[in-house]
């Protein structure tokens, strides 16, 4: 006995299969609206970076590219679901590009998080006895 069954939601009077859960039907729509909204940010945030290109250093470049992974992530996850909505499948390209920006993403964050709290702990290692020794001294 060969046996296929299917589990999907009815949209629009019923002539269109929705294999998303019913909690999850909006996710494609948000997930590209939201890295549009991460697009407009990383433009604002390359006009600003311009704007002040005399204070300009390589930590904001940092920041650009997780503005970029991020939108890039977002994406690929809309796509993901949006594939999976009408298919009722997984692809198996842009899991791949998800995963891979999601790893990216993930390393400039705690990179970026890293390189700015190193600044405050040398400031107060290094930078705070210091300068107590100058006015003890």
């Amino acid at each position: 006995m060969d046996v296929r069954t299917e589990f999907y939601n009815t949209n629009n009077r019923g002539t269109t299969k929705d294999y998303l859960s019913a909690g999850l039907t909006n996710l494609p729509s948000l997930y590209f609206n939201f890295s549009i909204i991460y697009m407009y940010v990383l433009a604002l945030w390359i006009l600003v970076c311009i704007k002040k290109r005399q204070t300009f250093e390589w930590i904001h470049l940092l920041i650009g590219l997780l503005l970029v992974m991020k939108v890039l992530n977002l994406f690929c996850g809309a796509e993901i679901q949006q594939y999976l909505k009408f298919t009722g499948t997984r692809p198996h390209g842009f899991d791949v590009l998800f995963y891979i920006f999601g790893f990216f993403r993930v390393v400039l964050l705690y990179t970026v998080v890293a390189v700015t709290q190193t600044k405050n702990v040398l400031m107060i290692v290094i930078v705070i006895p210091l300068q107590v020794l100058a006015t003890v001294v």
